[in-house]
């Protein structure tokens, strides 16, 4: 991890271990500057044990991501001080399975 007055690096991870469904793993990590402009990225996936119903065989899988998403995101932000409200805007984008579905969301902040 690095922080001092100009830039941050944070660094996080989680696993989430699940009954009846594959478990997940993810991490990300965010980069900013000045507290002004930040780039982020994270990355899941998933360990299935599907059990043969022939043979009753378990088998160890791992994908990046799961039936829909892909395993990556990115993202970015800026954020401008005024004299007012603080404005910042947020930008990320989700891959999908299938081409040309992917998700991107643009977020507009306000703050008080």
């Amino acid at each position: 991890m690095l922080d001092d007055a100009h830039q941050r690096l944070r660094v996080l991870s989680s696993f989430e271990n699940n009954n009846f469904i594959g478990d997940n793993f993810s991490g990300g990590a965010e980069w900013s500057y000045r507290n002004m402009f930040a780039l982020r990225g994270s990355w899941f996936g998933t360990l299935n044990t599907p059990v043969d119903p022939v043979t009753g065989e378990t088998t160890t899988v791992f994908a990046s991501g799961d039936d829909v998403m892909n395993g990556w995101a990115f993202g970015a932000g800026a954020k401008v001080k005024t004299g007012g409200p603080d404005v910042g805007v947020d930008l990320a984008w989700k891959g999908v399975r299938r081409f040309f579905d992917d998700t991107v969301e643009l977020a507009l902040r306000l703050t008080f």
